[in-house]
């Protein structure tokens, strides 16, 4: 490791979104695109699809990667 630069973290998560049902005229696929529109150098999805829940009504999963950059000023040694 370099005494100074940049240090990267990454979290993974996955999220499901849940439409509101009482909305009239509200596209799962639409939503789907919107999010897959979101992914840059920090958030990299990677994957959205949809799937069945009960009755009719549908959810969105997601997958994404998000990584967490920082400057390094120096290492601190304690011995």
């Amino acid at each position: 490791m370099n005494q100074f630069g940049d240090i990267m973290g990454m979290v993974a998560l996955t999220y499901k979104v849940m439409p509101d049902s009482n909305v009239d005229d509200v596209s799962a696929d639409e939503i789907v695109t919107r999010i897959l529109a979101l992914k840059d150098e920090t958030y990299d999805v990677q994957l959205c699809e949809t799937k069945p829940l009960a009755f009719g009504l549908k959810f969105i999963q997601v997958h994404v990667d998000i990584y967490i950059r920082f400057k390094c000023l120096g290492v601190l040694r304690l011995w």
